[in-house]
Parts: structure tokens; sequence; C-alpha cells
């Protein structure tokens, strides 16, 4: 029987029940997980990577040591898949630390750090830093996550936050508009003393925006403001 003797009914839903049994099929939703996959961010696709060329070459050993264990082509599969994530996993880290959107500038002046001994005995240092950014995309950019490079100590606390728009306000929920410049503000407490005042001290901080992009910022001979004038 031709495709003519089929009903217009019949031969709609045996189209339906196709694309049910091979959503694969369906490139728009193909492109679309991946656009969900890019937009997670280079850890999640690295994770997801790892977990599914974990997955699929423990299948294969097993097939290999096991004579019973049949596991057919879907470990396959599911290595071409986790290396699929591993491409966009290296794409994706490159992009995170080659494209910028943001501009730095320090305000050294108003940046500081010093030693922070606390009542209880534990030894902190605090650091304040302070400066104006430059918006170089074409869209609101919230610097959204900041960690500390230098030094290398245990962070206690950590805060970033951006100057409103026209408004003396800081908050982290504020973002600077394409093309503007803004100011940011970040401060640390770190366990124990680092640096030996009155000697001044570099301070390298990374500050990621909402799309995934770190940026590297140094504050270059900061000094400790009970020092200040002190050679």
């Amino acid at each position: 029987m031709d495709d003519r003797a089929i009903p217009k009914s019949h031969s709609a839903h045996a189209k339906f029940r196709y694309h049910q049994v091979m959503p694969g099929t369906d490139i728009a939703s193909m492109i679309g997980n991946a656009v969900k996959l890019w937009e997670r961010g280079s850890l999640f696709l690295w994770a997801l990577a790892i977990a599914l060329i974990s997955v699929g070459v423990l299948s294969l050993s097993l097939g290999l040591y096991l004579p019973d264990f049949h596991p057919g082509a879907w470990p396959v599969w599911v290595l071409a898949l986790g290396l699929g994530c591993l491409i966009l996993a290296l794409f994706k880290t490159y992009q995170e630390r080659t494209i910028k959107t943001l501009v730095f500038f320090p305000n050294i002046q108003q940046s500081f750090w010093h030693h922070a001994p606390q009542t209880d005995g534990r030894k902190l240092t605090q650091i304040a830093l302070r400066g104006r950014m430059t918006n170089v995309s074409n869209q609101p950019i919230y610097p959204s996550e900041v960690k500390l490079v230098r030094p290398r100590s245990r962070v206690e606390h950590k805060i970033l936050m951006t100057q409103e728009q026209g408004g003396p306000t800081y908050s982290s929920n504020f973002a600077v508009p394409p093309g503007d410049r803004g100011q940011f503000s970040a401060h640390f407490f770190v366990d124990g003393f680092v640096g030996a005042p009155p000697k001044p001290y570099t301070v390298v901080i990374s500050v990621c925006d909402q799309l995934g992009h770190w940026h590297r910022v140094r504050f270059v001979n900061l000094r400790d403001p009970g020092s200040r004038g002190t050679k």
C-alpha cells in the first residue's frame, strides 16, 4: 500500500509519532539545547563532559571484561556527546578569559589595606579597593562576582558593589550602561596578616560579569593608611 492510500488523519498521526520517537531530528531543538549549555558557563560544561566521557569509557571497559555485559552502541554515543561538551568547554573557557566587556581603572589613592586584629584573637587583613570601569559592550553589564588573586589567602568575607548611575548609592544590583562609566568598590577580609607595613603591597583581583567574562585588575603599591607618609 502506498502513501496515497493512507487517510490524511492517519498520515498526520504517523508524522506526530515519528517526531515523538525521534526528537533528535529537530535541529532547532538541538541548537537551543546547545545554546543553553553554552550560557551555563565553562565550569558546567567541563563537569558534564567529564561525567559523560567517564560513563562512556566505563561502559566500554565493562563490555570488554565482562562477557555477560552487552551495552550495545549507546556508550559510543555517550562518548561522542561527551567529546562535544568538551569542545564547547574549551571554546567557552577561551571566551571567558579573552573577551572583555569592562575596562577597569584602579583608584590607588582611595584604596588601602591594613592588619585588623579581632577581639577574639583572630588575625585578619582588611583590603578595600575602589576604582572606575567603562562598559565597552553593547549591553548593560553587571559586575557579579569577585575573586582575590593576590594575596593567596583564605577569604573570610568579600563584597563587590557598583555605584548607582547619577547617585551616591553603592549596591551589588547596579549595572553599567553600554558605553558608559561607573564606579566600583570591593572589600575583603582575609585570614592572617599579609604584607609588612609600612612597605606597599600589590593586590590583584578578578571580576566576573553576568556573561561569565573575567577581568583581572591590579592595584599596585597600596599602602596601609596608618603608615601613609612613613618611609
